[in-house]
């Protein structure tokens, strides 16, 4: 049985396993984009949340912060995981390219 080295050195029998490698370093690049862009837009939750004036006739305190911050994560997830054309799908397109090997090296015919 011929093996051959995957992009990242990683010893893989020739053929289709070199094409599935190729799968998983793709989807791995792709949720790495939308993590990144999760916690861009974390921040930019919390940041728009900070200008909204605080006060009111109860106070939630300490257990009020969390729970909204719990949401902004959450929402933040979810809002990446959906997006079509946000900066997880630049930067996916982006980096696509440095990461896929030539079509020789992948072991196609």
């Amino acid at each position: 049985m011929s093996t051959g080295v995957g992009m990242t050195g990683v010893i893989s029998p020739a053929g289709a396993p070199a094409r599935e490698h190729g799968a998983a370093t793709d989807a791995q690049l792709r949720r790495a984009c939308a993590e990144l862009e999760g916690v861009f837009l974390n921040e930019l939750f919390k940041l728009m949340r900070e200008t909204v004036p605080q006060g009111g006739v109860v106070s939630g305190g300490t257990a009020e912060e969390i729970f909204t911050s719990l949401l902004d994560q959450h929402l933040a997830v979810s809002v990446a995981e959906r997006l079509d054309r946000g900066i997880g799908a630049a930067l996916y397109r982006s980096f696509r390219a440095a990461v896929q090997p030539p079509a020789g090296e992948a072991g196609e015919p």
